[in-house]
């Protein structure tokens, strides 16, 4: 498992198609009827691959007349970067002011796409992303986590994981996952 990682993980780096994992904890009775996700969660970080999980989040969020929350996580490695004042000419402190100003943007935009059709709730926090994403799922009750996913190099993934991965692994709720190709 170290080394090659689970069936399950290869098969979220590879699928051409949607993946949902559902955590051991779930009930193993299934509902009649159709499963709804209400409460859906959508971390986003602006790759091709999180916005097209967006479009997805949109649409169940629309089906089931549900509630989406887009989230944005600023990892807390990048908010201590020393190199940022030589790269730029700012301070630190302005220009991770401009740049939550530029997230924030994006995000409404974001949001403005989606809440035409659904609600939408947009938010910004910082910390380790899969720590931050299984945190405000917990908080807001998420029935379903939607994340994009990209494929990456095994020794990436030995040495560092992923953000994926550590949701799947943790989540208490099912997480959909989609490649975009």
């Amino acid at each position: 498992r170290l080394l090659l990682g689970s069936v399950a993980e290869r098969v979220l780096r590879k699928a051409n198609c949607p993946v949902m994992t559902v955590p051991k904890r779930s009930p193993d009775a299934v509902p009649a009827g159709p499963v709804l996700y209400k409460r859906i969660l959508c971390p986003v970080d602006f790759s091709e691959s999180s916005l097209h999980a967006l479009q997805y989040a949109i649409s169940l969020a629309q089906e089931a007349d549900g509630q989406l929350t887009i989230l944005h996580v600023v990892a807390h490695e990048l908010e201590h970067t020393a190199d940022i004042e030589l790269a730029t000419g700012m301070t630190v402190g302005d220009f991770l002011k401009e740049r939550e100003g530029d997230l924030r943007r994006r995000l409404r935009e974001a949001v403005a796409a989606a809440s035409e059709s659904c609600r939408v709730e947009s938010s910004i926090t910082h910390g380790k992303p899969w720590r931050e994403i299984l945190r405000i799922a917990a908080e807001r009750q998420s029935d379903l986590i939607v994340m994009g996913v990209q494929g990456r190099g095994a020794a990436d993934l030995l040495l560092f994981g992923s953000t994926t991965q550590h949701v799947v692994r943790e989540a208490l709720c099912p997480v959909l996952t989609l490649r975009h190709v």
